[in-house]
């Protein structure tokens, strides 16, 4: 999957994300010290691109969303962790993060 960011803004309490993608995976928030995913609402625009937005004051539940160190990812298919192999047919990028 490739993703190109085109925007980040703030509305109000909304992060918003302009993007385009090859495919028509989601965008999440990955919170790396409780492994934690907060997905994005993704609306559809026009010429291929996407509009992702998530509350921060609302997060995942009813919660604000804790400091730390938050990253913009999108999420890999179970299907492909069979297998390093398999993975990385499908994400040959993924080599330089595991090296």
């Amino acid at each position: 999957m490739s993703v190109t960011i085109h925007d980040i803004r703030w509305k109000a309490s909304y992060l918003q994300v302009e993007y385009s993608s090859d495919t028509d995976d989601r965008l999440y928030l990955y919170r790396v010290k409780s492994k934690r995913f907060v997905p994005f609402q993704t609306i559809p625009m026009a010429e291929g691109r996407y509009l992702a937005q998530v509350n921060l004051v609302l997060g995942g539940g009813r919660e604000v969303l804790p400091k730390g160190e938050w990253i913009l990812c999108t999420k890999i298919d179970d299907d492909l962790l069979v297998d390093l192999d398999t993975l990385l047919a499908a994400k040959p990028h993924l080599i330089t993060r595991i090296e």
